[in-house]
Formats: C-alpha cells, sequence, structure tokens
C-alpha cells in the first residue's frame, strides 16, 4: 500500500504568540518617543511608527473638503507628506488663510509662494539645483514650528543665545540650540557635505511670520 501523505499543518502569519507580541508592542511604544527626538537631537531621519506601518501602502492625497481638519483648499499643496502631522492640525485657524501659533505668531497671505505656510513648507525638504545655501529643518513640521515658536519666545527674553536687529520694519532673529535642528542644503550645502546646523534664523513683521530657516 502507498502511505498516506501527511497533511502539514499551515499556521496563520497573523496569528502572533501573545508571548512575542508584548515584547512587540513594548518596542513600538519606545520607538514613537525615541524617534522624534533622535531625529531633533542628532539630525537623523527615522520613519515614524505610521510610516514603517504603511511604506507598503501607497500614499493616499492630502484629504480635502468641509471634513479636513484646518484644510484651506488653496493651501493643500504645503500639507505634509502621507503618515506626517499636517501643519493645519498644529496651527489655530483665526480667520480665512490665516493661522496662529501657540506663542502667537500669525502665518498669513504672502510671499511668492502666496502663502506663508507653503514657503515655509520649502525649507522642510532640500532643493539641490539652488545656488547658494538652502536651509532644511529636520523632523517635519511639529519639530519646525516648535523651533520657531521658540525662537520667537526667546526674542521677547533676555536670552544669551538669541540676538535680534530690526531692518525697517522687520525683526530679524537669530538663536542657536542646543541640538542639531537640521541642515545645509542647496548648491553650496551640497559642496559642503551637507554640514549640520544648531542656528536658526527667523523674520517676522510684529507678530506676522516672513520666514525660518536653519542657516
Amino acid at each position: 500500500m502507498t502511505p498516506t501523505p501527511k497533511t502539514k499543518t499551515k499556521i496563520s502569519p497573523s496569528r502572533i504568540p501573545i508571548t512575542l507580541l508584548i515584547p512587540l508592542v513594548i518596542l513600538a511604544i519606545l520607538y514613537s518617543f525615541f524617534q522624534p527626538w533622535a531625529n531633533a537631537r542628532f539630525g537623523l531621519k527615522l520613519p515614524s511608527i505610521v510610516q514603517i506601518l504603511s511604506s507598503d501602502k501607497k500614499p493616499q492625497a492630502p484629504a480635502s473638503g468641509p471634513d479636513a481638519p484646518h484644510a484651506d483648499p488653496k493651501l493643500q499643496s504645503a500639507e505634509s507628506n502621507a503618515g506626517e502631522i499636517s501643519p493645519y492640525e498644529i496651527l489655530r485657524k483665526t480667520a480665512a488663510e490665516v493661522y496662529v501659533s501657540a506663542e502667537g505668531l500669525r502665518y498669513t497671505r504672502g510671499s511668492e509662494e502666496g502663502h506663508r505656510i507653503k514657503h515655509l513648507a520649502r525649507h522642510l525638504e532640500d532643493m539641490p539645483d539652488r545656488s547658494g545655501n538652502h536651509g532644511v529643518f529636520e523632523g517635519g513640521w511639529q519639530i519646525a514650528l516648535n523651533r520657531i515658536d521658540d525662537a520667537y519666545r526667546r526674542s521677547k527674553q533676555s536670552d544669551s543665545k538669541t540676538k535680534v536687529r530690526k531692518e525697517e520694519d522687520r525683526l530679524i532673529i537669530e538663536t542657536e540650540f542646543d541640538e542639531v535642528i537640521g541642515y545645509i542644503g542647496g548648491k553650496e550645502g551640497a559642496r559642503k557635505g551637507n554640514p549640520t546646523t544648531r542656528r536658526l534664523r527667523l523674520v517676522t513683521e510684529g507678530d506676522r511670520f516672513i520666514t525660518a530657516f536653519p542657516y
């Protein structure tokens, strides 16, 4: 007689033993705290948990319409990549196309891009073909906006690492952080090996944001 072949039992990959699941959850929680700190402290580009989990999915376009939080149709192009928090979820909308930070800095219409948020978006990624230096923030919108608010707050206080000078109606605020906040891109930055920097320059008109970038 021909022996009956043994049937192999298939184990579903979705059935993860509880003894393995618990350590994975703990590691995920620890990583979610470590990732933004490491990006800001050492200038790294570690992906978030959301980006890791969605890396095998096709990125979706930013939400639009009345249900999108703080979503202004004219500013959609300045929204973040999939998995990254949007600036409109961080800033508070007070009027048409006016967004205010926690420290009271107002982001309004203006600049060649049409809005100051869209202008700031240019400093969240490198522009390798741009002549000269191009300051690039590390860490995404949340960290960049926090840095800018910190510089704005320091400009109103006595801070040894912050210098403020006036040029006509504008204030030029230059401050230095204890950790890396970004790097120098553009053609000149690439020639120097894209050095990291701890310094930030912020330009305002009263409480109105004009521009900000690492330098």
